[in-house]
């Protein structure tokens, strides 16, 4: 008999394979802010520096750059990290969201988070093409 699964159902995973595959999501959402903070300094730095150009020649320019800072959600992770790294417990018990979050990396904030960050970095741009952002 096949088991129908929707939002409200609960499995049990083990803690120990939950913290493994948190750790590298974690991993590779600090490798995109990481170098989304290296491509955002570029491009504000290179952004004075036209706009200071165009000052030294005497030309009026607007001073308003429209260059958004890389968002990091690490915290996310850290927090659920620390309390599976804390828990007694051997298996854990999740239901559909929250394997999707945790598990998947398909958290409520993500869209926005690869969306920002993928303007400086090549990892969010890789990954939000494979995700269709």
């Amino acid at each position: 008999m096949m088991r129908h699964l929707n939002l409200d159902t609960k499995m049990k995973f083990s803690r120990e394979e939950l913290l493994t595959v948190l750790k590298e999501n974690r991993l590779e959402h600090k490798q995109i802010v990481k170098e989304a903070v290296e491509g955002y300094i570029k491009a504000a730095a290179d952004a004075v520096a036209n706009r200071l150009a165009e000052l030294r020649k005497g030309k009026c320019v607007s001073l308003t750059f429209h260059l958004n800072p890389p968002v990091d959600q690490s915290e996310a992770y850290d927090t659920i990290i620390e309390m599976l790294e804390m828990s007694k417990d051997t298996e854990i018990e999740l239901c559909a969201s929250e394997f999707r979050q945790l598990v998947m990396d398909e958290w409520d904030w993500m869209d926005t988070f690869l969306a920002q960050n993928k303007l400086y970095s090549a990892t969010a741009m890789t990954v939000s093409a494979q995700k269709g952002i």
